[in-house]
């Protein structure tokens, strides 16, 4: 149970690591003054990067030319596709970043 414990906080402390070092890059990457234009959340999702990555390799079944593939928005940069509230998170802390600086 000890260790349970001990790796539990070890990935707390890890994803609030990841979750700093997306804020910052955010931060660095985002115009305050674009940013600050969009109402909503959703707003500022559309008009992150999209990502495409093959998700099933299906040539070997159907033939030729059959890849299932799967878009989404990348609303942190860092090349993969990002959960809606994982978005809406960093869209939050943004906007205070920027309501404070």
């Amino acid at each position: 149970m000890k260790n349970f414990v001990i790796l539990l906080g070890f990935f707390a402390c890890q994803l609030a690591a990841d979750n700093g070092g997306d804020l910052e890059r955010l931060i660095k990457l985002t115009d305050k003054t674009e940013f600050l234009q969009y109402k909503e959340n959703v707003d500022w999702i559309q008009k992150s990067p999209t990502v495409t990555y093959v998700e099933k390799d299906q040539r070997d079944i159907f033939g030729n030319r059959t890849l299932v593939t799967v878009t989404g928005y990348d609303c942190d940069w860092d090349g993969k596709i990002d959960e809606p509230p994982k978005c809406a998170i960093l869209y939050r802390q943004l906007q205070a970043y920027f309501a404070s600086h």
